[in-house]
């Protein structure tokens, strides 16, 4: 629908296991694999309440900082989190980060 929500009601983000919508939304979810290498030293897994108002590599940029002066995953997923409040997201807003290198 014009307002980018399946029959406009349903977030697509938060359609999955409504079934009602069927055909419209598949419950099936997208997997796919990728193989991290040594240059890949953070992983961050955010929705959309963050990507509304944060670009991918502001994000990257972010935790990175963060990263720098403390090595807690946590902390640099609230320093993403906040950044994304901050800058007036008005979604929800989810994100984890996964430190995929020692070096990283």
């Amino acid at each position: 629908m014009d307002n980018g929500r399946v029959n406009g009601i349903l977030g697509v983000a938060r359609s999955l296991g409504d079934f009602y919508l069927s055909p419209y939304v598949s419950p099936e979810p997208y997997v796919m694999g990728i193989q991290l290498t040594d240059a890949i030293s953070f992983v961050v897994f955010a929705c959309d309440g963050c990507f509304d108002v944060i670009t991918d590599q502001e994000a990257v940029d972010i935790v990175k900082s963060s990263l720098v002066t403390n090595r807690d995953p946590n902390v640099a997923a609230t320093a993403l989190r906040d950044r994304a409040f901050l800058l007036g997201s008005g979604d929800n807003i989810s994100v984890i980060v996964i430190i995929t290198t020692q070096n990283g």
